[in-house]
């Protein structure tokens, strides 16, 4: 893509990010390819990623608009999860999109965790979408404040879920909901968690009674 400026050395880092490979490209943008930028700059490399054909769905696109100007992507965010998200006939094209989609919500309700927000990303249906999107979307999940839509949720999911990565992430977000951070040293929190992700029924609704009563969750009436 052309810009209609002279390119500065901070703006010429920005566009040097796109032509990175392997590990440093997988590493992604971060706060230092925007700091150095002027405001006119900042314009020009939001207009860069918003115009990039991937925008709605790669994560490194999202990341890097948030980066830029937080809320002018919060506002392109809400703007873009209105919209009918785009059908594949492939999983992968489909799980591509949703992806895209449970990030900008997460990216949303994080931002302003409003009931309204948070339930948008509860609500996103990711049942048939692969471990990453499901622990994802579970990941991001606010645990205070949050709702009792995404407790309830999450009860389910904690329990429901088989894949190990997802599974973890769930349980991870909901013992958060009731205080309990991950702590591999603290032996409660190493019982109660290994009963939620115990194959029993039993042990699920034992260590889940011993949550509940942690603490009450902040949640957003």
């Amino acid at each position: 893509m052309k810009d209609d400026f002279n390119i500065s050395p901070a703006y010429q880092h920005f566009l040097d990010f796109f032509t990175l490979t392997q590990l440093e490209r997988l590493q992604g943008l971060d706060s230092s390819y925007f700091s150095a930028m002027t405001d006119e700059e900042r314009v020009q490399a939001f207009n860069y990623l918003k115009s990039d054909k991937n925008f709605p769905y790669y994560l490194e696109n999202l990341r890097g608009l948030y980066l830029c100007d937080s809320e002018k992507a919060i506002k392109l965010f809400k703007d873009e999860l209105k919209k009918e998200p785009k059908k594949y006939q492939t999983q992968h094209g489909n799980d591509m999109v949703i992806h895209g989609r449970v990030f900008m919500s997460g990216y949303v309700c994080n931002f302003n965790p409003t009931k309204e927000n948070i339930n948008d990303l509860v609500s996103l249906d990711v049942r048939s979408s692969n471990e990453e999107v499901r622990s994802l979307k579970y990941q991001l999940i606010p645990s205070s404040p949050t709702t009792i839509e995404a407790l309830n949720y999450l009860k389910e999911t904690t329990i429901g879920e088989k894949s190990t990565l997802p599974a973890a992430t769930s349980t991870s977000t909901l013992m958060a909901m009731y205080g309990l951070k991950f702590n591999m040293n603290d032996e409660n929190y190493l019982k109660i968690y290994r009963g939620l992700r115990s194959s029993e029924k039993k042990e699920n609704l034992i260590a889940l009674k011993k949550l509940e009563s942690c603490k009450e969750p902040q949640l957003i009436v």
